[in-house]
């Protein structure tokens, strides 16, 4: 039911925004807002699940990209880069001011995950380097770089001055990381 509940909310967020009551969850679920209060004590509760799905979703991704054979380490390091929350993306610029305002604390740990989350990149330069895949390059200057570059990208008041959606301006970025801007003349 947990579960359940948190993919009403992200629902509830899409069409709503941080302003959806616990009586419009409910009723989305067709259930008693007692029901609800059963399994959750708050609003701020289930947007808490919310972030911690979302995380959690990030992290799956990542792991099976990073595991999966198949897969070339340019992509790997593409793929990795590119990965978003399968619920809520997080791609409506007025959504991510709404929660930024609203929930501080868990814009918080988002944001905290976006600055601290690099291991698996990390993991994928080091061994494009030591392969000959990836030119030899500081690493952790890199992962800085591309840290500084993310925490731009989800700036709100850059995604609401952009036409851009957020997943396109994430894969220009990783583009212009992992292919560079020269092209292949230098």
């Amino acid at each position: 039911m947990k579960e359940r509940i948190v993919r009403a909310a992200a629902e509830e967020l899409l069409d709503s925004g941080v302003k959806f009551t616990m009586a419009d969850l409910a009723a989305r679920l067709a259930i008693s807002k007692r029901t609800l209060y059963e399994h959750f004590d708050s609003k701020e509760a289930i947007v808490a699940a919310l972030v911690d799905s979302a995380i959690r979703d990030m992290k799956d991704a990542e792991r099976v990209i990073f595991e999966d054979g198949s897969l070339t380490l340019t992509e790997k390091l593409r793929r990795v880069l590119c990965v978003l929350p399968n619920d809520v993306r997080f791609v409506d610029a007025r959504l991510l001011a709404q929660i930024k305002r609203a929930y501080p604390d868990e814009w918080e740990r988002i944001d905290r995950f976006m600055q601290e989350e690099w291991g698996v990149v990390t993991a994928l330069l080091e061994e494009g380097i030591r392969t000959g895949v990836f030119v030899a390059l500081d690493v952790p200057a890199a992962v800085q770089a591309m840290r500084g570059a993310f925490a731009a990208l989800f700036d709100t008041s850059y995604l609401i001055r952009s036409s851009a959606n957020l997943n396109d301006s994430i894969a220009a970025a990783v583009d212009m990381f992992v292919f560079g801007l020269a092209g292949r003349e230098r």
